[in-house]
């Protein structure tokens, strides 16, 4: 445990002196710091139309997660478990959106199979992705491992290479300020809803003892 919390550690300071993008591998990854504003950027909706993330995260706190597609059984699990929270997180004033690479017509499979009451946007040009600092490329023996099990990645726009989010939660309040982060390399391992809701409750707490401006 300890060494798990040690890479995140590791991963997010390393963001004090590398820019956001797309990394060469999980491992190097360069998320954006607590204290960032939520960058003016536009992820796309179920019914294809763009929107603005600044707009989606205005004016409540907001639970952003990455996720690397609706293949990916960890991920699955992991958006079944925010589910579970979902109501105690809306009770506490918070939304919940999730953000992956996959395109529309997949999110919808996705709600639809696991049942979610929060909304889930498409990133398929990558523009949260990188704001964020959570992308990385692919190696090639990847992707034909996970074409031996069936599934198939498309570039995004303007990549020669597959990119994907390592996952990650962002606890954001109403300001559109980040106050939480974890990212982990390890796509296995996921923020446990106990931990969730903690960040969660401490970020309203420290908002309320910041000074009124």
């Amino acid at each position: 445990m300890f060494r798990l919390f040690a890479i995140a550690c590791l991963i997010l300071g390393a963001s004090i002196t590398q820019a956001a993008g797309i990394a060469d591998s999980a491992e190097t990854v360069t998320p954006v710091l607590i204290g960032t504003h939520v960058p003016d950027i536009k992820v796309r909706a179920l019914d294809g139309n763009l929107q603005s993330l600044v707009g989606i995260a205005a004016g409540k706190p907001t639970v952003l997660v990455f996720y690397r597609g609706g293949w990916c059984p960890f991920c699955n699990l992991q958006l079944s478990q925010l589910n579970g929270i979902e109501n105690k997180l809306s009770a506490m004033g918070y939304q919940i959106v999730a953000l992956t690479p996959d395109p529309p017509e997949q999110i919808k499979k996705t709600l639809d199979k696991h049942g979610l009451k929060y909304a889930i946007y498409s990133d398929t040009d990558l523009a949260a992705i990188k704001a964020f600092g959570v992308g990385f490329r692919l190696p090639e023996s990847t992707v034909e491992k996970y074409r031996g099990y069936g599934i198939t990645l498309s570039h995004a726009p303007g990549e020669t290479e597959n990119v994907l989010p390592v996952p990650s939660v962002f606890v954001i309040d109403a300001e559109g300020v980040v106050q939480f982060v974890y990212v982990n390399p390890d796509y296995r391992i996921r923020l446990s809803s106990e931990l969730l809701l903690t960040a969660a409750k401490t970020s309203l707490k420290v908002k309320a003892l910041e000074p009124k401006k």
